[in-house]
């Protein structure tokens, strides 16, 4: 099985980047990933040395590993990405930063708390312990335009921290440029939706994937699937027009799918739909997905 080092580190979605290696569609594949500040948080005293230096005007935060080339892919497809498995490293962080988060203007000091993480439990304190709920913060595919940096979201995905992205879910991704060029990195061994205080539980894993490739179907922005949800993804500088964007990807879906007006797309979303909030603590985009049961059709 092909495994990618986290040595094969990158800030930006860009088609530019040279492939880290050629991949056939069907094929598993291991990714090795980093913390989001890349290792060099391993105490809590580093809370201050290790912060994220600025390259060509962006923050070195959040990095990906790749990017892969997916043989066959070419514009107007649509890449699949099942996650298979995400196994976490030992240790993990929490930070809280002055003016960062809808707490941040309670922060004197920025604040690393170093988490031991080991038999599926992040021990917080003696007295406090959760289970882990891994999930994968930044994944997303080469824009045909500009580049996305990872502490950011565009059309082809990027850093959307959507809770939903775990194991067991299927990803679909636009391919705007030849072989795709799949990114993904800035695991969590846990995030509240909304992110609430600017970080999730942030950690290094591997993460194991498998890619498949859908000729000639054209979407415009990253969809998910899990066993029991459709869910699709918005993102903007407002929350509105985030959450606009995926009401209106999942009423084309149903419309298209079931032959609806949009008039009973509108009610069957107000009826089952779930909005929910990915990021929302300001200084980048909000992020959303909208989820929905998956219909099970019972005849004509």
């Amino acid at each position: 099985m092909l495994r990618i080092s986290r040595d094969k580190v990158c800030y930006e979605l860009s088609s530019h980047l040279e492939p880290v290696a050629f991949v056939e569609p069907g094929e598993t594949v291991v990714l090795e990933t980093n913390d989001s500040r890349t290792g060099r948080l391993k105490r809590a005293e580093d809370v201050l040395t290790s912060a994220p230096q600025p390259k060509n005007g962006n923050p070195m935060v959040n990095p990906a590993t790749g990017p892969l080339f997916i043989r066959g892919a070419e514009p107007g497809d649509t890449l699949t990405v099942d996650i298979l498995d995400i196994k976490l490293g030992s240790q993990g962080y929490l930070l809280a930063k002055k003016g960062v988060g809808l707490l941040g203007d309670t922060v004197q000091e920025t604040t690393a708390w170093i988490i031991p993480v080991s038999e599926g439990e992040a021990r917080f304190s003696n007295r406090i312990s959760l289970p882990v709920r891994p999930m994968i913060g930044v994944i997303g595919t080469a824009p045909a335009g500009a580049s996305i940096p990872t502490m950011y979201v565009g059309d082809t995905g990027g850093n959307m921290d959507n809770a939903r992205i775990t194991i067991g879910t299927r990803v679909f991704l636009p391919v705007q440029v030849p072989g795709a060029l799949l990114f993904l990195g800035d695991v969590h061994g846990m995030m509240g939706d909304g992110e609430l205080n600017g970080t999730a539980l942030e950690m290094p894993a591997e993460v194991r994937i498998q890619v498949g490739l859908i000729k000639g179907q054209r979407i415009s922005l990253p969809y998910l699937e899990t066993a029991d949800l459709m869910i699709t993804t918005g993102y903007g500088d407002d929350f509105f027009d985030a959450a606009r964007q995926a009401v209106r990807e999942m009423a084309v879906r149903l419309i298209d799918a079931h032959s609806l007006t949009w008039e009973e797309a509108g009610m069957l979303l107000s009826a089952a739909g779930d909005l929910r909030i990915c990021q929302s603590y300001g200084g980048q985009e909000v992020t959303v997905r909208l989820e929905f049961p998956r219909i099970r059709t019972t005849g004509e």
